[in-house]
C-alpha cells in the first residue's frame, strides 16, 4: 500500500507539473461563450494580454506551487485562487 501511495503521488505530481508547464488560457473550457468573453476581458485588463496571464501561470505561479509541494507544504485555497484574483 505504501509503494502504491508513493507511485500515485509521483503520478499526480508529474501530471501537475505538465499541466502548469503547458498552461494556455485559450485551451480552458468555459460554460458559455459569454463567460469566456467576460473572463478573457478581465484577464486582459489585469495582465495586459491572455498570453501574459498564461506566462504568469507557467512561470511564477507554477514555481510557487511546485516549491510548496517540494517542501511538503500544502496548497492553501489562496494559492489556488491567486491566478483568478484579477477576475474577482
Amino acid at each position: 500500500a505504501t509503494a502504491f501511495a508513493i507511485w500515485r503521488n509521483y503520478q499526480n505530481s508529474a501530471q501537475l507539473r505538465s499541466q502548469l508547464a503547458n498552461f494556455d488560457v485559450m485551451n480552458v473550457d468555459c460554460s458559455s461563450d459569454f463567460d469566456r468573453e467576460c473572463i478573457h476581458d478581465a484577464i486582459i485588463t489585469w495582465y495586459g494580454s491572455l498570453e501574459a496571464f498564461s506566462e504568469h501561470v507557467r512561470g511564477p505561479f507554477s514555481q510557487e506551487v511546485l516549491n510548496l509541494i517540494r517542501v511538503g507544504g500544502s496548497l492553501s485555497s489562496h494559492y489556488i485562487v491567486l491566478p483568478l484574483c484579477p477576475l474577482l
